[in-house]
């Protein structure tokens, strides 16, 4: 798992993006979104990943990507 890879997971069970996720389920969640995070948001997985930095512009788009992942529903 990368660093960005790990990242993410992280942010969303920090931020709440879990909470609704049933328990059994969150295995396949984690792998569905970092899925859809490789595939859909690429560009700031290697932002990530180069730069190992985190701040208010990388929250906002993980934000987004979090929220556009949730609600399409393919978890």
């Amino acid at each position: 798992m990368s660093v960005a890879e790990m990242g993410v997971s992280l942010f969303a069970v920090n931020e709440g993006y879990l909470d609704d996720v049933e328990v059994k389920k969150v295995v396949d969640f984690e792998q569905a979104l970092l899925s859809h995070m490789i595939s859909q948001q690429s560009d700031l997985i290697e932002a990530l990943n180069r730069d190992q930095e985190y701040d208010d512009d990388i929250a906002e788009k993980l934000h987004a990507a979090l929220k556009d992942f949730k609600a399409n529903g393919s978890w």
